[in-house]
């Protein structure tokens, strides 16, 4: 298993930073006011929307990589913490 320490350079922070603000801030409102529980649509962008833009900055921005599956298996991982995460949120408990 490979330990090393995963470094984000200013530009893929910058990205991560506008695309999961974009997400939890402008879009899941405004999809919200439409009529959709506000709840449901946090848990499903930030499983889908904000776990890809973190595997793509990871994989393609910041690692320099062409490996589909890197960010497949990345993309994965990341669904599945986001996903407990902002399950976890909606019911009040913020680990």
């Amino acid at each position: 298993m490979d330990n090393k320490l995963v470094k984000i350079s200013i530009k893929g922070a910058i990205l991560i930073m506008l695309g999961i603000g974009f997400i939890n801030l402008l879009l899941v409102n405004f999809i919200a006011r439409l009529g959709f529980n506000e709840d449901i649509l946090m848990i499903i962008f930030n499983t889908f929307l904000s776990s890809g833009i973190v595997a793509y900055v990871l994989t393609f921005v910041d690692g320099n990589s062409k490996d589909k599956n890197l960010f497949r298996t990345r993309y994965i991982k990341f669904a599945i913490l986001f996903g407990v995460t902002a399950y976890l949120w909606t019911r009040g408990i913020f680990i």
